[in-house]
């Protein structure tokens, strides 16, 4: 929402400001009408407040009071409200130099506004006043009635014709216009767009300097990414800088397949929070989203278009920033999915190495030579001890043994067996 710089001012001169404003200023000024300070009890901190609270004003934004002389005899402004009072030395030193209103005086002139004149007007019309007497902002001593015609009023004419017929004196027209009126609410604007323009800027600069330091960051966990071959490091590591980044009140790691014993969360108490949050977010299409709470986001970890997980951050401290974390986040996803698809690669190597290693294990005592008896063909391992043949195989090998006997043996072994017999013991 656009920051407005507010404008207070006596209902006197409310004419004039509105047709200043339409010409000086556009959308960030704002204008509201105090009540007139001719009673200076119906001008206060309170009214103030009530009308600014009316027309929509915001406490951060700037007040400036115009002709608040009489706000000054009413103590300090309210806490929290930012006010700045513009106390004109006298009530027609908006629309003309004081210098103009001393020279007046010095003449004998009593100098009239037109505000002060319609009101004046509309208050004999009411019965509150009699003609015949004068105004309080009129002085005894006053030879001649000058009014400052700023153009914008109308029946003030005749109006200033009543007024010179009802306390008898002679009555002046001087068309000011707005000229005047136009420098002083022009510099006010004006100063106030440098203030808040210089502002802006330091906080431009603020926000690039957090935002490179936030990118800094993140360049250093890459760094210290390509090095884990663990996914369960990656995941420590990833959710270990989310905390740093963006201070949530929780953020959760769920991987696919997804259950809510798997999801990882930080700070471990807070278990459960945003189960449904992630599981629908895995279940759309999406690479990132808010949270329920709308205090946080959930983006995607994916790897070469395969979908590894999700990561979600809720209750930040800061959810001004919440477009650039959530920038930032999805940067950081990224490079988690490079990262747990090279530690599943790594973890998968691991396991065939291991498996090589245990078959290399397995069969490397078949290799080489082996010592054996050259009359009973028992072999001897590596304790010295002398095996069966069979026996040795079988620990050393995948091997089974079943005994039979050859023809060769038979015979020499089995010499007066008949024929038939021999062909049957085969």
């Amino acid at each position: 929402m656009t920051e407005r710089l507010w404008l207070a001012i006596g209902a006197d001169y409310e004419r004039e400001a509105r047709a200043v404003l339409a010409q000086v200023a556009t959308h960030d000024v704002a204008l509201v009408t105090l009540p007139s300070d001719a009673d200076p009890r119906a001008v206060g901190w309170r009214q103030v407040e009530e009308a600014l609270g009316a027309a929509g004003h915001r406490p951060s934004e700037e007040v400036h009071i115009l002709d608040g002389r009489a706000l000054l005899a009413s103590g300090p402004p309210p806490a929290g409200l930012r006010s700045v009072i513009h106390a004109t030395p006298t009530c027609c030193a908006l629309l003309v130099s004081h210098s103009f209103v001393e020279h007046c005086a010095a003449e004998g002139k009593s100098v009239v506004s037109p505000g002060r004149l319609m009101r004046w007007r509309k208050t004999r019309d009411e019965g509150e006043r009699r003609i015949e007497t004068a105004p309080d902002f009129i002085a005894e001593s006053a030879k001649q009635l000058v009014l400052l015609d700023s153009g914008v009023t109308p029946g003030v004419l005749e109006a200033m014709a009543a007024l010179g017929q009802a306390v008898d004196r002679p009555c002046a027209i001087v068309p000011v216009g707005l000229d005047f009126f136009t420098l002083v609410l022009g510099e006010i604007i004006a100063a106030w767009r440098l203030a808040k323009a210089r502002r802006d800027s330091m906080a431009e600069v603020s926000r690039a300097n957090r935002e490179a330091a936030d990118l800094f960051m993140v360049m250093d966990l890459i760094g210290e990414l390509v090095g884990v071959v663990s996914r369960d490091e990656v995941v420590a590591k990833v959710l270990d800088l989310f905390v740093m980044l963006f201070a949530p009140r929780v953020v959760a790691f769920a991987p696919v397949p997804s259950n809510s014993a798997a999801i990882v969360f930080r700070p471990a108490m807070a278990r459960d929070v945003g189960v449904d949050d992630l599981q629908a977010f895995l279940a759309a299409d999406a690479e990132s989203a808010s949270t329920t709470s709308g205090q946080g986001f959930m983006v995607r970890v994916s790897h070469r278009a395969t979908l590894l997980g999700a990561v979600l951050t809720d209750g930040i401290r800061f959810p001004e920033f919440v477009i650039h974390y959530r920038g930032l986040a999805s940067i950081i996803a990224r490079v988690c999915g490079l990262s747990l698809a090279n530690a599943e690669s790594y973890e998968a190597l691991g396991q065939a190495n291991t498996e090589l290693r245990e078959a290399l294990e397995r069969i490397k005592t078949l290799r080489g030579l082996l010592p054996i008896c050259m009359h009973c063909k028992k072999i001897r391992d590596d304790s010295g001890y002398w095996q069966k043949l069979e026996e040795y195989l079988g620990e050393h090998s995948e091997a089974e043994f079943s005994h039979g006997i050859c023809p060769s043996c038979f015979e020499r072994n089995y010499p007066d067996t008949p024929p038939g017999a021999r062909k049957a013991s085969r």
